[in-house]
């Protein structure tokens, strides 16, 4: 099948980038190479995939761009000039896939291809009614989600479908000694649990060693600049890309999501399978998202949601582990990664909706 891929243009493409949705395009698009398909990216033209792209700069290029406006700002114009670019070429391709944070940029446009489509949601950034409004408005979209309990919270959509994410495992090295610390990888931005981490670190005692990007964000210079600033065991460590967070995530005894899953928020990201790939285990709040990737026991623990005391209580409870027991845990973690959230599972499902929705809409011309 001849696929052409719609990527994200604020940085580039690659396993090693620092942002979920770069990592998640990067792995579909080498993955579906290795099966036969002819894909061809666009994206910029420095992203590090192992198909063909077509891109007309390099992830610098909105450095040299007039400050009043917003990094996402520019990019979404970008994504208008790059889906126009596509749209001159779609009948070279059998399919396209839309795969970029702004997914919802891409709605209006899909009344003008010639060829089936689908898009993935990545994140859930705009308001519930935007959500109604534009689903009612282009009902004839295809959405495609990470996990039944995000289908669950957009009941208005008419073509909903489910394909989960997956990771090359490899690329991710098992760590059996860990050290006596707590880590977290993530964007600086609220509704991630990050305001959480000073009462955490305070109750349990523990080291906090986090990383991500966003750090001119208003909510972390606003909640959490201070903290870690005053708090020599809260340690921000920048942005980390692969290399990195096998580092952070690896050698931590357990990685910590204190984030409350609303029942309309995005998907629980890819960072649970990079732990469990490491082999450390997940603390997280509850949540149905949260339930649908971590087995209690198995690749880490739930707590109810929102009560950071019960949090740091798992966390006491679960130092009390015996050395055996834990590294049985580790294996146990990586083990569950590995059946769960391979890259090769992920487009066996994406693989099955191109074809599927590829005959519907031969069947309908």
């Amino acid at each position: 099948m001849k696929i052409a891929v719609i990527g994200v243009l604020a940085q580039k493409i690659s396993t090693n980038a620092l942002g979920g949705t770069e990592v998640f395009t990067a792995n579909l698009v080498n993955e579906l190479s290795v099966r036969g398909h002819d894909v061809t990216l666009f994206a910029t033209k420095d992203s590090q995939v192992n198909c063909s792209i077509e891109g007309d700069f390099e992830s610098n290029f909105f450095c040299f761009a007039p400050k009043p406006y917003s990094l996402v700002r520019r990019a979404m114009t970008m994504h208008l000039v790059q889906f126009t670019d596509f749209l001159d070429r779609q009948t070279e391709f059998d399919f396209v896939h839309i795969s970029v944070a702004e997914w919802w940029l891409f709605l209006p446009m899909i009344k003008f291809l010639k060829i089936p489509h689908c898009i993935t949601l990545h994140n859930k950034e705009i308001s519930d009614e935007e959500v109604e409004y534009l689903f009612k408005k282009y009902p004839e979209t295809n959405i495609v989600f990470a996990q039944n309990s995000q289908i669950n919270s957009f009941p208005k959509i008419k073509n909903s479908f489910v394909a989960g994410h997956g990771i090359d495992v490899r690329d991710y090295k098992y760590q059996e000694n860990a050290e006596d610390y707590l880590s977290w990888v993530g964007r600086l931005v609220a509704n991630k649990g990050l305001e959480f981490f000073p009462e955490i670190q305070k109750l349990t005692q523990k080291k906090i060693k986090f990383g991500g990007g966003g750090e001119e964000s208003k909510f972390y210079q606003e909640n959490l600049k201070s903290e870690i600033e005053n708090n020599q065991n809260l340690i921000f460590l920048g942005p980390q890309d692969l290399a990195q967070k096998n580092e952070l995530i690896g050698r931590s005894k357990f990685f910590i999501n204190p984030r409350i899953m609303k029942p309309t928020g995005g998907v629980a990201g890819l960072v649970v399978a990079e732990a469990n790939a490491c082999g450390t285990p997940v603390i997280a709040f509850d949540s149905e998202g949260m339930r649908e990737i971590i087995k209690d026991g198995v690749n880490g623990f739930l707590v109810e949601s929102g009560d950071p005391e019960a949090f740091c209580d798992k966390i006491k409870e679960l130092n009390q582990m015996t050395d055996e027991a834990y590294q049985e845990l580790r294996k146990s973690t990586r083990k569950y990664a590995e059946e769960n959230f391979t890259v090769e599972k992920m487009v066996d499902g994406y693989e099955k909706l191109y074809k599927n929705l590829k005959e519907d809409f031969d069947a309908k011309d």
